[in-house]
């Protein structure tokens, strides 16, 4: 058998930095997507807000990324189009995550016309059960009519310690939403520590359709789970660029692939090691293990259908 266009993207995907975890002024953060010759980055609302308090404005802004070549892929971190934009108070993440999701659902979307971004990564931030599934439901169903009107993409991420937790959970929202301008960020961190059966949720991604499939983010760390919380987990242990753990990362990479709709593809590593490295380092890895982990799954994608 040969590979044909519904093997894998007619295109390849675009390359993502995702600095969730990289703990950078927006001018070194534009030096490390540069060096490590990605197409784009995804940037925070705090970010952006820092990037309009900065003397040059985002005027300066915006002729760095153009000399740069890159553009802004999505608006990371939305919470605020559910009931709730924050955990409860008690959850141990509430104090780190609060600042990031204190923002509207108006403010959110003036950033992303100022700014030209066309997609936002949205997040249920509630804590498990805090909010009812219709509720939930016609929430997020009013974001993205909200988002469409300027002509924006939804990406919805799932996080195993809130309220939308795993695959199935944010494949059951976007299918009785019902919208055509909402998909699934999938993480693999998130997806494989943070799953109750990590092999029906690979097998789950042979039943969502490839255009609800467009970005994803790569890390690595160990498979057994460490502490008794995945955010326990990851605030104590952080994780590793793609291919420097024991994650499937080939697998769920391959898997998106050939679903034929995947847009973007980067790495999203957190951990303490990261603030001790220079930028050229960082860029260096993030080169590396993106297009390690590509290669790989395009390899086995030939190996399989030849």
């Amino acid at each position: 058998m040969t590979i044909d266009q519904q093997s894998y993207p007619a295109e390849d995907p675009a390359l993502i930095l995702w600095p969730a975890g990289i703990n950078r002024p927006w001018r070194d953060l534009i030096d490390i997507a540069t060096r490590a010759r990605m197409d784009g980055i995804s940037l925070s609302p705090l970010t952006l807000r820092d990037i309009e308090k900065d003397k040059d404005g985002s005027a300066g802004f915006g002729e760095r990324l153009a000399a740069a070549g890159l553009y802004v892929s999505h608006l990371d971190g939305v919470s605020s189009w559910a009931a709730e934009r924050h955990p409860d108070r008690d959850d141990p993440s509430y104090g780190l995550v609060h600042p990031l999701f204190d923002f509207s659902v108006g403010e959110l979307l003036d950033f992303a016309g100022k700014f030209n971004i066309r997609s936002v990564a949205a997040v249920g931030a509630f804590s498990k059960g805090a909010i009812g599934f219709d509720e939930i439901c016609r929430s997020f169903a009013d974001f993205c009519d909200q988002a469409k009107a300027q002509d924006i993409w939804v990406d919805l991420e799932f996080i195993p310690h809130w309220g939308i937790p795993d695959l199935p959970a944010a494949w059951r929202l976007l299918s009785a939403v019902d919208k055509d301008n909402c998909g699934i960020l999938v993480d693999n961190w998130h997806l494989q520590k943070g799953s109750a059966d990590f092999e029906a949720d690979m097998a789950l991604f042979d039943e969502i359709p490839g255009r609800f499939l467009r970005a994803l983010q790569l890390c690595d760390d160990t498979v057994e789970m460490r502490e008794t919380t995945t955010f326990g987990e990851l605030i104590k242990h952080g994780r590793d660029f793609p291919g420097e753990g024991e994650l499937a990362v080939d697998r769920v990479l391959t898997s998106l692939l050939k679903k034929g709709g995947l847009k973007c593809v980067g790495a999203e590593p957190f951990s303490a090691e990261l603030a001790d490295l220079s930028a050229d380092e960082i860029a260096l890895r993030t080169d590396r293990s993106v297009r390690g982990a590509l290669a790989t799954a395009y390899e086995g994608l030939r190996s399989t259908c030849a």
